[in-house]
């Protein structure tokens, strides 16, 4: 429900349709009741009797001493007005008074002792008001209380400009408001509209308070704003149509005259009946208002014989003590008890005995009518005047006295109630002008302003002059100034963008106009004409052509074209809808008003959302649309010229109201709405949301958030939710079971929906009963967010797609420890007793700047923390041969550690042998052996110096070290690069030189540096970035998880690049699970089947890696080939297979018409056309319903090929398929010709004495038997199976015997 002006939407534009809602209306009539209660009349059958209508036995009542008229389910017509009760002492208010009103004047409220009116409950009432700038209200509604009071409350409204705009009541200049007041006619069938202000169009006139309005003006309000209905006129009860009269206008007595007109124009001041002098009437402006065309008008007064019943029955009668009928005392309700009983005389009685005369006229070009009545004989009713004194005219006048003249011009008017009886031979004649009853026939469509509002029969100038007459001059025989003001019954006038979308559009759009209502008759001269203004100027911008109405009340729209207008800012227009005098080209009073907002710039999107019951709906802004292009853009904020305001940009507009038990909310910083709805909210009510976007430039638009509760399904009962999660790659994916409150019902199921989304979440599962999600996340090149959609399917049938996020990070490849890449050491120093011994590092001479070396507290040695150069001092006691050791701990720049040995041995102070062994930093390559020598850069080795490697040495995974023990060669075998090759990128070999102890050297430590090569490009694999050269990073392959050092990771026979090429995994050496390898499909080396291939630009007999089944005939690859994939990764043969191998690329391999996976379903050989050796091959068996595993499907001894091609058959000129070849038999029938002969005992002759017969011919019927429906006779003899006798000279025989019998008998009989 929307508590606001319109506003543009998600879509287009925002709704604010008018639509009629067309409902019953209960009605309700209310009276006075025994002990004060109330008796209520709740259907039309008791109108009547408390309400105005027919009574059970037929006759027209009104009814008295009704309280009130209650109606009730009176809903709104205008699907956009907007429900605002108010009080009647509130500000920004309308107040009134609906009532049905029964005589008097204008002045007449529910208040009035005088002429009391009826206070009408329920009826549905209207506001709007509109600005000097032409800005409109929304359509604000209430209903009338008990005692037929409205008050309306005149909420804030915002325009799509973001303007707001404040109820004033105040028509002068600046504010200059207008307003329109209208109500919904409660019961068309009994009541018409009578009077309103400005008859529910736009007023006040000028730019100043109207003395209309009942009470006034108030704070910010308008009192007293009274809607008055009164009876439709029942003109076959109060006139005697049958008998109606047309005279021709005689005289100026014995008339009615009047006019009858379109009222368009209102003068300042006072409205509806006006001053006139001294006798109130409706206004009738010749040079605007017009006159009403082709009217009838009807006056009908009652016959001296009713009013000496009227005068002659007790005023008690009609509840009153006056002395007489209409006398001292006499109320509103005895005259209504009056009339009843009038027409009950009438209907017992018949109108001629109770109306006098019933004439009519046609309206002129003027609307003008003169109505001439011929006149009843007599002064008065009860008085035919002073007699003459000659007894014969005596006589003439009392034999004429009561009875209707023979024309209006015959005899002589009355003109006093004290008159002569006769004059100049003329008898006096009268109308009972106090007894009058005047009526038109106008239709229902249309309001009439009449004095005769009661369906009563009433003189002006009596009873209705209790408090005002209504006629200029009402002389004794006649009515003249009877003014009858016609308008139209509500004009429903409204702006559309012509997609059914009410009042604001978008640069380019055609602003189109709707208009109906207007009068459908009698208005020949009336016209109408629409205008556009810009509002912001108040400049014209299109005004169209003068056009009638047409016969439904509608004119045609008059379109602005917003595309030629150059507006640069959004810009309100306002159309106003303007009646015309056809003759003189005046305009009159606007019929209707309404606006067309132009938006131009950028406006939220909101998408519509549905809100369960008791739950809370949230709508984000997808984004921003352009309203100058016909696309629905969803531009980012940051995209946006000119921006979002810096600070909260969003709000909903304070005018704003959330319906009753529901909370909303905005976030003013992203605008992403909230409706909290309440746990009774009915399924299908829609909710509004206003909200206002405020841009840098100070500019604003209003857009709709549009939310709906939705239907009471279980997926609108429940709501399970998913909490995301966020994941390292590699890691486990474990997403909890939804939660929803409340809990969901069991036989409740979860699935996965979008699963090929979801590719890279490996083994993705989930528990089709608590929805709980497992998986393990895959490589990823960045964070990447995969949307896991599950359906939720209820225990009624309906389902829900529920998301949940799984944002897998990506974690950077683990650096290489500094320690790892750097091999620092020392090499053995030496020295004599009392020297100091400097030892360099020397193993890596390109460590990392900023890496330090130490030594424990309390060493031997001490280290350069910046050079590592380790410093010994050697004791001058100290003994020959003692080795001084200690660990030098190397740190570096990322904490990485290196633990290094150095030794320093103390040499005799005497001269001693000094070899100095080293290795070279050597390369070796995966799959191949290399060696190297150590090189000497001191003195001679002495003979049996040993060479060996450090016992605590162990070769990593793929490598092979030996050593030569007198040479000192290391020879080091790395395996072939694969999932068993070397991992590690270099090694280092300690080797141990020992020298012979006489020969005074110190025993040596030296390392040997391996680096390793896995491609054998000649690059060390330690500054390689694609090591196994198979064309992918090795950055990359530790991402996607391949091996970087194995060029086919999965051993399928393709590199990890041509996986990639061709879509596969290459982790998974058979990618889509068929039975054969990658590799292999791709080469196609295990389909022997060389014709075909799924690539044509590839090897013969390449099947599809991605495809188990390449030729889609339901069996797959490995299935037609009979192997399957080992846990090498090898394709090999399935030894549990044993059908024939079929080809992958064919889905029927022996052509034969019947793809290979039926034909292991059915048993047959897809490698063999004909599995049986009938001569049909399978698939024809199958169009035969033959046995294509048996070669003699019905046992006849005539295989299943013979009987096809009738190969067999020696007689040619029958067959059994008309379409087949000479002579086929029925394959699945043994005896086609269903003689009791089979087809194979008929071609052999094996009953015929070895001649054969005609299998596809009856031999006892003669009938050659075809396909169903197909059999035929014919004259042809045949052979009698057995006997060989002819069938047809047999029958001859028998015949003719018959006959021969038959003669016999009758010569006996002779």
């Amino acid at each position: 429900m929307t508590d606001g002006k319109h506003y543009s939407g998600n879509g287009r534009l925002g709704l604010r349709k008018l639509i009629a809602s067309v409902g019953m209306i209960a009605l309700v009539a209310t009276s006075f009741g025994l002990s004060g209660s109330f008796a209520s009349a709740s259907t039309p059958a008791e109108a009547g009797v408390n309400y105005p209508g027919f009574n059970k036995d037929g006759v027209y009542q009104t009814g008295i001493g009704q309280q009130r008229y209650t109606y009730s389910d009176q809903v709104s017509k205008y699907k956009d007005a907007i429900e605002s009760p108010s009080t009647v002492d509130g500000t920004k208010t309308i107040t009134g008074q609906v009532y049905v009103q029964r005589y008097g004047s204008y002045k007449v409220h529910l208040n009035d002792t005088g002429f009391p009116p009826i206070p009408m409950q329920g009826v549905r009432v209207y506001a709007q008001w509109t600005e000097k700038d032409g800005s409109v209200s929304p359509i604000y509604t209430t209903t009338t209380n008990a005692s037929g009071e409205y008050a309306i409350k005149m909420k804030d409204f915002t325009t799509e400009t973001g303007k707001t705009y404040t109820f004033d009541a105040d028509p002068n200049l600046p504010q200059g408001e207008k307003w329109r007041i209208w109500a919904d006619n409660p019961d068309k069938d009994h009541l018409t509209q009578l009077s309103n202000y400005y008859n529910g169009d736009w007023g006040p006139h000028d730019y100043a308070f109207d003395v209309e309005i009942g009470d006034g003006i108030g704070p910010d309000r308008l009192d007293m704003v009274n809607i008055r209905y009164d009876l439709k006129p029942e003109n076959e009860v109060m006139h005697n149509l049958k008998n109606v009269e047309e005279n021709v206008p005689a005289f100026n007595h014995g008339m009615v005259r009047g006019d009858v007109h379109w009222e368009l124009a209102k003068i300042a001041g006072a409205q509806g009946w006006s001053s006139g002098g001294a006798f109130p009437k409706y206004y009738f402006d010749k040079g605007i208002d017009v006159a009403a065309e082709d009217v009838t008008v009807y006056a009908s007064y009652l016959s001296d014989y009713a009013l000496e019943k009227i005068y002659a029955e007790p005023t008690s009668t009609f509840g009153s003590s006056a002395k007489e009928v209409r006398g001292a005392g006499w109320t509103i309700d005895n005259e209504a008890s009056l009339q009843d009983w009038i027409r009950t005389q009438m209907a017992k009685e018949g109108q001629d005995k109770w109306i006098a005369e019933t004439a009519s006229a046609k309206v002129d070009a003027h609307g003008l009518f003169n109505i001439q009545f011929k006149g009843t004989y007599g002064a008065t009713w009860n008085n035919p005047g002073t007699m003459p004194l000659i007894k014969a005219n005596i006589d003439k006048v009392n034999n004429a006295y009561h009875k209707i003249a023979e024309s209006p011009t015959i005899d002589r008017w009355s003109t006093s109630a004290g008159d002569v009886a006769m004059l100049g031979g003329n008898i006096s004649k009268h109308i009972n002008r106090d007894w009058l009853f005047v009526s038109t026939d106008m239709k229902p469509g249309v309001a009439l302003g009449t004095p005769w509002m009661t369906n009563g029969y009433m003189g002006l100038g009596q009873y209705n002059g209790l408090l005002a007459t209504w006629q200029n001059n009402f002389n004794w025989n006649e009515a003249d100034g009877i003014i009858l003001a016609a308008y139209p019954d509500y004009v429903n006038f409204r702006v559309t963008d012509g997609k059914d979308i009410l009042n604001s559009g978008v640069p380019g759009d055609v602003a189109e106009t709707e208009t109906s209502g207007l009068p459908k008759q009698f208005v020949g001269g009336v016209k109408y004409q629409i205008e556009w203004i810009n509002t912001s100027t108040g400049k014209v911008v299109a005004t169209g052509p003068v056009v009638a109405a047409n016969a439904d009340g509608t004119i045609p729209s008059f379109p602005l074209k917003t595309a030629g207008l150059g507006l640069t800012k959004t810009t309100n227009f306002t159309a106003t809808l303007y009646p015309v005098n056809a003759e003189t080209g005046t305009r009159g009073t606007s019929f209707g008003v309404d606006t067309y907002t132009v938006i131009v710039g950028s406006r939220p999107v909101y998408d519509d959302v549905s809100v369960k019951a008791g739950s809370t709906g949230t709508s984000d802004v997808k984004g921003f649309d352009l309203t100058t292009t016909d696309e629905q853009e969803r531009i980012p904020a940051d995209q946006l010229d000119p921006k979002l305001a810096a600070k909260e940009p969003f709000s909903i507009p304070g005018t704003y109201t959330a319906p009753e038990g529901y909370k909303v909310s905005i976030n003013k910083a992203t605008g992403t709405v909230s409706v909290v709805a309440p746990a009774d909210a009915k399924p299908g009510t829609k909710i509004d949301v206003p909200v206002v976007a405020v841009f840098t430039d100070e500019s604003s638009v209003e857009v709709m958030a549009h939310f709906v509760i939705a239907n009471k399904e279980d997926r609108n009962v429940y709501d399970p939710s998913y909490t995301d999660v966020t994941v390292n790659e590699g890691d486990p994916v474990k997403v909890a079971a939804p939660v929803s409150d409340p809990a969901v019902p069991a036989g409740t199921k979860f699935e996965i929906s979008n699963p090929d989304d979801l590719s890279n979440l490996k083994d993705l599962k989930i528990d089709e009963k608590t929805g709980a999600i497992t998986a393990t996340a895959g490589k990823v090149e960045k964070d990447t967010e995969y949307t896991v959609t599950v359906k939720v399917t209820y225990p009624d049938g309906t389902s829900e797609s529920k998301p949940v996020k799984v944002t897998v990070k990506d974690v950077p490849a683990p650096k290489t420890p500094q320690a790892d890449e750097h091999d620092p050491s020392y090499k053995p120093g030496s020295g004599k007793p009392g020297q100091t011994v400097k030892v360099p590092q020397t193993g890596d001479k390109n460590l990392p700047e900023g890496t330090k070396f130490s030594v424990p507290d309390g060493s031997p040695v001490t280290v350069d923390p910046n050079t590592g150069v380790v410093t010994v001092q050697i004791d001058d006691k100290a003994t020959p041969g003692t080795v001084i050791e200690e660990t030098v701990t190397v740190t570096y720049p990322d904490g990485s550690k290196d633990e290094v040995p150095v030794k320093v041995t103390v040499q005799s102070p005497d001269k001693v042998l000094d070899p100095e062994p080293s290795y070279a930093d050597t390369i070796v390559k995966a799959g191949a052996t290399t060696s190297v020598k150590p090189t000497n850069t001191g003195d001679e080795y002495p003979s049996n110096t040993k060479f060996a490697i450090d016992k605590d040495f162990t070769a990593p995974k793929g490598y092979t070290v030996t050593i030569d023990s007198s040479t000192g060669e290391i020879s080091v075998t790395v395996a072939p690069a694969g999932k068993d090759g070397a991992d590690a990128e270099q090694i280092t070999v300690p080797v141990v030189v020992t020298y012979p102890s006489d020969s005074g050297a110190v025993t040596d430590n030296v390392n040997a540096k391996f680096l390793l090569d896995t491609d054998g490009d000649g690059t060390p694999d330690i500054k390689d970035d694609d090591d196994d050269n198979d064309g992918i990073k090795d950055e990359d392959e530790k991402k996607n998880g391949t091996d970087p050092k194995n060029p086919d990771t999965d051993g399928d026979g393709l590199t990890d690049k041509e996986e990639k090429d061709h879509g596969t995994n290459p982790l998974d050496p058979d990618t889509d699970k068929d039975g054969v390898n990658d590799g292999d499909e791709v080469s196609g080396d295990k389909n022997p089947f060389k014709d075909h291939k799924s690539d044509p630009n590839g090897e013969p007999g390449n099947t599809d890696p991605t495809n188990p089944d390449s030729d889609g005939d339901g069996v797959k690859d490995g299935d037609e080939l009979n192997t399957k994939v080992d846990e090498n990764g090898k394709t090999v043969d399935d030894p549990n297979q044993t059908d024939p191998k079929t080809d992958p690329n064919s889905k029927d391999t022996d052509k034969d018409g019947v793809d290979d996976g039926t034909e292991i379903k059915d048993g047959t050989d897809p490698t063999n056309p004909d599995t049986d050796h009938d001569g049909l091959n399978d698939g024809d068996e199958k169009k035969h319903g033959t046995d294509p595993k048996n070669p003699d499907t019905d046992k006849d001894g005539i295989s299943d090929g013979d009987e096809v091609d009738g190969s067999k058959n020696p007689f040619k000129d029958d067959k059994f398929d008309p379409n087949g070849k000479p002579g086929n038999t029925d394959p699945t029938n043994p005896d086609t010709d269903n003689d009791g002969v089979n087809d194979g005992d008929e071609v052999t002759g094996k009953y015929n004495n070895g001649k054969p017969t005609n299998p596809n011919r009856n031999d006892k019927t003669g009938q050659v038997v075809t396909k169903p429906g197909k059999t035929s006779k014919t004259a042809k003899s045949s052979p009698l199976a057995k006997t060989g006798v002819n069938v047809i000279a047999l029958a001859s025989i028998a015949f003719m015997a018959m006959i021969a019998g038959a003669i016999a008998t009758l010569r006996r009989r002779a």
